[in-house]
């Protein structure tokens, strides 16, 4: 969740809507870089800068590391393609 304020309740149009929050920006998508510009004082929410947005994020919600470290996760070496569900218990 990028947020546009360091907060986590949201500003709604009238008292009913709980669907359209003004201070969500956009979501992020699980491993994708992100350049922490400030931290909060108080240390709970990161500034960050994606590739396209700007905006505040929980700081429990970000996995920090090396650009170095972040490569090898983008690209491994062995990697798995998933191409069906499937439980197993159906063969």
């Amino acid at each position: 969740s990028l947020r546009l304020y360091p907060a986590t309740e949201g500003i709604f149009d009238d008292a009913d809507d709980q669907e359209f929050d003004s201070l969500q920006a956009t979501i992020l998508n699980p491993g994708e870089a992100v350049a922490i510009l400030y931290k909060s004082t108080d240390q709970k929410w990161n500034f960050v800068q994606s590739n396209n947005y700007r905006g505040w994020v929980l700081a429990d919600n970000i996995g920090e590391t090396s650009y170095k470290e972040w490569l090898k996760w983008q690209n491994p070496d062995r990697f798995l393609v998933v191409t069906a569900a499937n439980s197993g218990s159906n063969r």
